[in-house]
């Protein structure tokens, strides 16, 4: 059965999202931000209000996944 193109954007997503988080490169930084979505998406030859949603929804799981651990050390519940 041929995997639908939902799917591959799904797991595309969790790739990309597990990739930025590892090697840390989620900068907070709103200038850079905002310059390297219009880049990107003039790269690749897409709207660039596109692109800033995927960024949103990168940085929206990033930062619910990092108060989680936050409130892990907050409740002592830290695993060393």
């Amino acid at each position: 059965m041929p995997i639908t193109k939902e799917r591959v954007n799904e797991i595309a997503m969790i790739v990309l999202q597990e990739k930025m988080e590892r090697e840390g490169q989620l900068k907070l930084v709103p200038f850079e931000i905002k310059r390297t979505i219009k880049n990107s998406a003039k790269k690749m030859n897409m709207p660039a209000e596109e692109v800033a949603e995927v960024v949103k929804i990168i940085f929206e799981r990033a930062y619910i996944k990092t108060i989680a651990e936050i409130d892990k050390v907050i409740s002592g519940k830290v695993e060393e």
